[in-house]
């Protein structure tokens, strides 16, 4: 199992000195204690760490604090590329946002026919986030929503092109973007496209 309080139980995913400079590492894992595959690096010297949880070490690894609760069941994590504080995650609870690099968390599904969400990325002032009724769930939907969030923010099902319901989860690592484009893959396989400025999915 996973001890959050240890370093050394982190495989390095790139040389320290690259890891001081690094805006952004971004990571998946397997909930509840499963194994680690990258680690979350803020710029300011904040570590990110997951275990199904998030956990945020301000001394440098040598001790880590819990911040969403482990049964929120954390999918994915990801720390703006401008801006270090802001800190996004897919959760079983929605989407959560951070606005003091991952120490308290807020989530929300305002908009969303559901709360288990797979998958997130950053796309210019708004995130994409796949979300769908579960684990096995034969559809889902992905959603635009504002970066920064707060009342009235809610997030807008995606259409454009895109079917009313994708084939079941938009995994971890299957929803991604860059500043020209956008594309993401449904557990069929099926693989759409769009520009990233706005929503035309082929």
């Amino acid at each position: 199992n996973l001890d959050p309080t240890s370093l050394a139980q982190f495989e390095a995913v790139a040389p320290p000195e690259e890891i001081a400079t690094a805006p952004i590492l971004s990571y998946r894992t397997e909930a509840y204690g499963g194994p680690v595959d990258s680690l979350v690096v803020l710029s300011f010297g904040n570590r990110i760490a997951p275990d199904g949880t998030v956990h945020v070490s301000t001394d440098g690894g040598a001790t880590w604090q819990p911040t969403i609760a482990v049964d929120d069941d954390v999918h994915q994590v990801l720390a703006h590329p401008t801006d270090p504080a802001i800190v996004v995650a897919a959760a079983s609870v929605g989407l959560c946002r951070s606005t003091d690099g991952g120490a308290t968390w807020r989530a929300s599904t305002d908009g969303m026919h559901a709360s288990y969400a797979r998958a997130v990325v950053f796309v210019g002032d708004d995130v994409l986030v796949s979300v769908s009724d579960g684990p096995f769930t034969t559809r889902g939907a992905l959603y635009r929503a504002p970066v920064a969030g707060g009342p009235g923010a809610k997030a807008v099902k995606v259409a454009g092109g895109l079917p009313d319901w994708l084939d079941g989860n938009v995994d971890t690592g299957c929803l991604a973007a860059n500043a020209k484009q956008v594309a993401l893959a449904d557990d069929s396989g099926n693989v759409w496209a769009s520009p990233a400025d706005h929503d035309e999915w082929t």
